[in-house]
């Protein structure tokens, strides 16, 4: 599954395939109804508006946790305004929003989503950039909520899947007009994409991989830049990193090095998923404590003198005003 296909259908990166309840795209839908006077910001190029529907489910969220439904999409995504929509026997919302909408516009919304009596309608509606993420993770956390409750959503096996053409480049958090490497800024182009790399670099797409499984990441790996030029150009003018420190690589390179590429699997992530383990700790062979303590060796600890002198090592106390 692409990225792109992965963001689309379930608003994350790492989907979990055991249940459908994919999400849909309302943005037109919204604009072209009286929803839209209730939300200015639909008009905008940057709005979006983004629904997942939970068939039959209506009489399981309990107020209180559609509260915590709320309460976790206005910590995590501020910028999103985000509902929780019952369907009565009738299929009519239960729902605050409805009464400033026409019957029309409600039939709209149920037959567009599939949706019909005692369903369930999350819609996040914003910045694009963000309804999609914050309805990815309230998908999961409803269907969490609901297994919780004795409902069955997911299906029983492993579903492992290759996500493929992640973005090459993202933008910065803190700086969305500067890029940042998506994987490591040693990922190479995807061949057919080279052409963009010198032109519009936030649209070239990265020969970088994961290995997901049940909606977790248990592996990724990239193909590497294997042309000097190349990786310089990313270092330089991409990523504007000071190259100075790289020429060892850079010169390698240039010497003639063959494609090439890796894969990292995590072997802990994977068995916690086969031993059904709440926690990763309790598969990892040394775990260490909440506190970050190894209680096999003991470690964090102090070394003796001989140690340090084998080892180059020293230590200073730094005063209370510099730590």
């Amino acid at each position: 599954m692409t990225y792109k296909e992965a963001m689309a259908k379930y608003g994350v990166d790492k989907p979990d395939t055991r249940f459908e309840n994919l999400l849909q795209d309302v943005t037109e839908l919204v604009r072209t109804t009286d929803m839209s006077r209730l939300f200015p910001i639909s008009q905008s190029s940057q709005f979006g508006a983004t629904a997942v529907v939970f068939n039959n489910s209506a009489e399981l969220l309990s107020n209180t946790v559609v509260e915590a439904l709320n309460k976790t999409a206005k910590e995590t995504f501020s910028d999103v305004s985000f509902m929780v929509i019952r369907l009565d026997r009738d299929a009519k919302w239960k729902s605050s929003l409805a009464k400033k909408l026409t019957t029309e516009t409600v039939a709209k919304f149920n037959q567009h989503l599939g949706a019909s009596s005692n369903d369930v309608l999350l819609i996040a509606l914003g910045p694009k950039e963000s309804t999609v993420p914050c309805m990815g993770k309230l998908r999961l956390e409803t269907a969490n909520r609901l297994e919780s409750l004795g409902e069955r959503i997911r299906c029983d096996g492993y579903n492992f899947l290759w996500v493929v053409d992640f973005p090459l480049f993202l933008p910065a958090e803190d700086r969305k007009d500067v890029l940042e490497s998506a994987h490591h800024p040693f990922t190479a182009a995807h061949p057919d994409d080279m052409e963009l790399l010198y032109s519009n670099p936030a649209a070239v797409r990265g020969l970088h991989y994961d290995l997901v499984l049940n909606g977790m990441e248990i592996g990724g790996g990239s193909i590497r830049i294997n042309r000097s030029e190349v990786q310089k150009y990313v270092l330089d003018e991409v990523l504007k990193e000071d190259t100075s420190s790289m020429k060892h690589l850079l010169d390698a390179l240039s010497y003639g090095c063959p494609p090439h590429g890796g894969i990292a699997l995590g072997l802990d992530r994977l068995m916690s998923i086969m031993c059904g383990a709440k926690h990763i700790r309790d598969v990892i062979a040394f775990p260490k404590s909440v506190n970050g303590k190894d209680l096999l060796t003991g470690a964090p600890s102090p070394i003796s003198d001989k140690d340090s002198d084998i080892y180059h090592l020293s230590s200073r106390t730094l005063p209370p005003s510099a730590s």
